[in-house]
């Protein structure tokens, strides 16, 4: 029951991800991956047991962030000058985001 429960999330989280970047562009990159950051800080500290650790954490929340995508749009800026400084910034946003969510559950 949890591969199909994981497989479902992980279905939604890459959908959910899709349709914001369809919808917003390049900035949904960065809100879906501070968003799972979050929640998946939220559900390690929050003391759910494995298998909700599993679907939620590593299905859906690892198919909303995308670090290719994050990667892509950095090097797409790197021409502007902007390309490794977004990549250093987004990735300590993110841990930045998954500690703030940490804290909240606990």
């Amino acid at each position: 029951m949890t591969a199909i429960l994981f497989t479902l999330a992980a279905m939604s989280g890459a959908l959910v991800r899709v349709v914001l970047r369809d919808r917003f562009g390049r900035p949904a990159t960065t809100w879906v991956n501070l968003l799972g950051s979050f929640l998946l800080g939220l559900i390690l500290a929050a003391g759910f047991g494995d298998d909700v650790a599993v679907v939620i954490g590593t299905g859906f929340c690892g198919s909303l962030t995308t670090m290719s995508g994050l990667v892509l749009d950095s090097h797409d800026q790197a021409g502007r000058g902007g390309g490794f400084p977004r990549l250093a910034i987004e990735l300590l946003a993110g841990l930045a985001a998954a500690a703030v969510g940490f804290f909240v559950a606990t």
